[in-house]
């Protein structure tokens, strides 16, 4: 039942921060996969942070990978953003530009500014994508709405020249205030 494993999500999370119970990454990780297994993809997500890690375990990176496509598919927001940014910075795994977009652009429909900001960047700089300016100006202003001070300012930068926007100083005073 459900309830069982968001109990366990709850219980991996005291155990990871040592809150009302012994500090135990391993254990945390045990009741990560268990709630995971159950269908919670937040669970997975938590799992998933440690494989990458190697906090509870040895680095395991492709199954940490497939457990955040399981939070991200399961609406977790932050699962499809630290996709983006594994595939955006090709450190840990092979850069794929196109696979980074994908998961800005789902992690930004889930509510996360950071993701849109950097989705906003990959269509303002071009590249991977075509150059769209009209499209990372929509994306920075929901950076900015989400208090992403460094979209306003691009954005701000946008609306000054009229590029992919209406030009307007005054909200491009307004918008780099907020920088």
């Amino acid at each position: 039942d459900k309830g069982a494993f968001a109990d366990c999500l709850a219980l991996g999370n005291l155990h990871l921060r040592g809150e009302g119970v012994p500090k135990d990454a391993s254990k945390a990780a045990s009741l990560f996969k268990k709630a995971c297994e159950g269908q919670l993809p937040q669970a997975c997500l938590e799992q998933a942070r440690l494989l990458r890690v190697g906090e509870s375990a040895a680095k395991e990176l492709p199954k940490a990978i497939l457990l955040l496509e399981r939070a991200c598919t399961g609406g977790v927001a932050d699962g499809c953003q630290d996709l983006a940014f594994l595939y955006y910075n090709g450190k840990e795994t092979e850069k794929d530009l196109g696979r980074a977009a994908e998961f800005f652009g789902k992690a930004c429909e889930g509510g996360l500014a950071p993701s849109c900001g950097s989705l906003g960047a990959m269509y303002a700089e071009g590249g991977r994508l075509a150059k769209d300016t009209a499209k990372a100006a929509a994306l920075f202003q929901k950076a900015c709405d989400g208090g992403l001070g460094e979209a306003c300012g691009r954005l701000a930068v946008l609306t000054l020249a009229g590029d992919g926007v209406a030009k307007d100083p005054g909200k491009a005073a307004s918008l780099a205030a907020r920088a």
